[in-house]
């Protein structure tokens, strides 16, 4: 019979190691992680377990350093917010 896991064992993990021919492995329960690898991303488990978690293996290259968040003034949110709205509207225009 399958036990239930509580929320604090559904761990997800990074492998990751300095070869640079080899590459991550993420082992998750997470079901978003587990179907935006597999439909977003189509990357297929290499492993799955009796308890429901997943194993996939990709490119290193495709986790990004983590970045400080940005600052931004009222000013720069505004300026921002006019360029989507501008851009937005072009694109329909071609659509």
């Amino acid at each position: 019979m399958r036990r239930e896991l509580t929320k604090s064992e559904q761990e997800s993990y990074i492998w990751w190691n300095e070869d640079p021919d080899e590459q991550a492995e993420l082992f998750t329960y997470n079901e978003k992680w587990q179907r935006h690898f597999e439909k977003v991303l189509k990357i297929q488990p290499i492993e799955t377990t009796e308890w429901g978690a997943r194993v996939y293996r990709f490119d290193k290259k495709r986790i990004p350093l983590p970045r400080l968040p940005k600052n931004l003034t009222d000013e720069q949110r505004k300026k921002i917010g006019l360029r989507l709205v501008q851009s937005l509207s072009k694109n329909k225009a071609v659509v």
